[in-house]
């Protein structure tokens, strides 16, 4: 061992040995050390889940039959980005996946077994506003 690395004078980032506080003070430096780790933290975290929602968008676009990279893909991510959605993703009729967006059951849009669009007919307000007012 170098006779400047044992004295505390080296070269790198970390002193050996450590210098200690003045007397009084070590609470405002573990404070001060404390505020900017968890400064730290945070910042890694936040990049670390928007990576983590960043592949999660572009694995259900792929999952819908489009590369991300392609105008529909980022048409589709923009889209499920503003609502805050995910996919439906049902079989449809043609046998690719429906690109609606789903919220209802399940996750489903409202043409596959999705959220109720509501009654449609006179009767069916009226037993559905008689419905409300019983708490069902």
């Amino acid at each position: 061992m170098s006779k400047s690395h044992q004295s505390g004078q080296g070269t790198g980032a970390h002193r050996y040995p450590p210098q200690r506080a003045s007397p009084g003070t070590a609470h405002l430096q573990y404070e001060i050390w404390k505020r900017e780790n968890d400064a730290r933290w945070a910042t890694w975290w936040a990049e670390s889940k928007a990576a983590e929602r960043i592949e999660a968008l572009h694995r259900q676009i792929r999952d819908a039959g489009l590369e991300p990279e392609t105008p529909e893909g980022q048409r589709l991510q923009r889209k499920i980005e503003r609502s805050g959605l995910n996919l439906c993703l049902a079989r449809n009729r043609h046998g690719g996946l429906c690109r609606c967006l789903g919220d209802g059951n399940g996750g489903r849009c409202k043409f596959h077994g999705g959220r109720s669009t509501g009654a449609k007919t006179p009767e069916g307000r009226a037993r559905a506003l008689a419905n409300l007012k019983r708490g069902r």
